[in-house]
């Protein structure tokens, strides 16, 4: 067996017409550690989560289609895959037969709870998601917190279940295993994304000689406002320009020629605003700054929904970390301020569709 790669995702996959289709995460849920360490040392450190677990997936073999979804954020070399491979080798001979095989290397589309590696195993099968008659996901990262031990690392698994429609399982009721009954906390229970969202239209007030300086974090609405709303004014984005010289040498030109602008950068500190502020009122400009102040969970929210529906890239948490710690709240010497608190003529229902992590 080999992997095949696309992307940065690498799989292997066996055919299989069964519409039944029961997915599986690997580590802590059908393999752990033999030498009992947090991460395997080699290859050939594994043994079955559970004694009962070949026996388990012989017996359903030949009514479902089994396939395995992994995140494997540390496989990062040819060598790495190369050792991975040798393990699902082992594993496949263990059991006496194949099963389809599915691994995220990237913190991109294709990692859980994402579901690139569901969409890419439907596409392989020519499956369509109205053709599936049954699907039920396992996996041990439920969010769960226990009073005997640890809390589960993570919720990927139990959302990956929510984002791909999957009744969820996990391995100790799959495995018919003695459960330690530890209680799932879903973190949306906490985030209410209506309360930041509206169908309502903003009116906002336009000048002939103006610049729109948005601020927020990334993935807020920002460019929402400044390409609806804006539509007639020049558009200056670094994510578009990609240099700052150029950005900077297009914005001087618009101004010289009179042109309304927005600038759709995340501009969260005042040395970002500067620049602009500087040449906009030294040409007699007025300056309206429009802050969209949301929740970091709303926008990651939106970050990880970006993933799903276009290819734009994922936000760090680090970055946005960065950006909450070093924000400079737009002040009126800057210009005219104004401050949104939600997200405005949002129509995507499809957004209640996902939780991400």
């Amino acid at each position: 067996m080999k992997f095949i790669k696309k992307d940065s995702c690498y799989y292997y996959l066996v055919k299989n017409n069964n519409k039944k289709i029961i997915g599986f995460d690997l580590d802590s849920t059908l393999i752990k550690t033999k030498s009992g360490a947090k991460f395997p040392k080699s290859f050939d450190d594994w043994i079955y989560q559970y004694d009962n677990i070949n026996s388990e997936l012989n017996r359903i073999k030949n009514n479902y289609n089994l396939v395995i979804f992994t995140n494997q954020k540390g496989i990062n070399t040819l060598d790495d895959i190369k050792n991975f491979e040798k393990k699902i080798n082992q594993i496949y001979n263990d059991l006496g037969f194949e099963i389809s095989i599915f691994i995220s290397t990237e913190d991109d589309i294709y990692r859980k709870p994402h579901t690139g590696m569901y969409k890419l195993f439907l596409e392989l099968n020519n499956f369509k998601d109205e053709d599936i008659d049954l699907l039920i996901y396992c996996g041990d990262a439920a969010g769960r917190i226990y009073k005997s031990k640890d809390k589960d690392f993570s919720i990927s698994d139990y959302y990956f279940a929510f984002n791909i429609d999957a009744e969820f399982k996990l391995p100790e009721d799959l495995f018919k295993q003695k459960d330690d009954k530890g209680k799932i906390i879903d973190i949306y229970d906490k985030i209410d994304i209506k309360k930041y969202i509206t169908k309502e239209k903003l009116h906002l007030k336009k000048e002939n000689k103006e610049v729109i300086l948005m601020v927020g974090l990334p993935a807020c609405g920002k460019s929402h406002i400044a390409i609806n709303y804006y539509s007639e004014y020049k558009y200056i984005s670094l994510d578009t320009i990609k240099n700052k010289k150029k950005m900077m040498g297009l914005y001087n030109d618009y101004i010289n020629h009179g042109y309304q602008i927005v600038v759709d950068n995340t501009n969260t500190k005042k040395d970002q605003r500067k620049e602009f502020i500087e040449i906009a009122k030294k040409n007699k400009y007025k300056i309206k700054i429009i802050e969209i102040s949301l929740p970091y969970e709303i926008c990651n929210h939106f970050n990880n929904y970006r993933i799903e529906t276009s290819n734009k890239p994922k936000i760090s948490i680090i970055t946005y970390r960065t950006m909450l710690k070093n924000f400079d709240e737009p002040t009126t010497d800057e210009g005219e301020i104004i401050k949104l608190n939600k997200i405005y003529d949002f129509n995507d229902n499809n957004i209640f569709n996902y939780k991400f992590t």
